[in-house]
């Protein structure tokens, strides 16, 4: 992770993500489409907070910088995609698997 990651950030640091960019929009749309899917509240918005997540240079940071172990951002991302899909009794879809 941390190699593709190095080189994920370096291609970021161009003055961040362009979030118009075509391949940012159809990393969202893929996003919100499968937030869709399993009913969550607010796909669109949602595929914004995942993809934030996943940012390379975000990760490398927390970990490098911050010191959390991959153990503990595996958790948290586990924590994020729970809460997003969580239906209306914060209890995950039929079916859902958010791990």
């Amino acid at each position: 992770m941390r190699f593709d990651g190095q080189i994920l950030r370096a291609a970021e640091q161009q003055g961040g993500a362009d979030l118009e960019h075509p391949t940012q929009q159809l990393v969202r749309l893929h996003l919100s489409m499968l937030l869709r899917q399993i009913g969550a509240p607010d796909p669109e918005l949602g595929a914004y907070q995942l993809a934030a997540f996943l940012n390379a240079g975000l990760l490398l940071h927390l970990q490098e910088s911050r010191g959390m172990s991959t153990a503990r951002l595996q958790a948290s991302w586990r924590v994020l995609v729970t809460s997003l899909a969580s239906g209306p009794h914060g209890q995950p879809p039929a079916g859902a698997n958010v791990h």
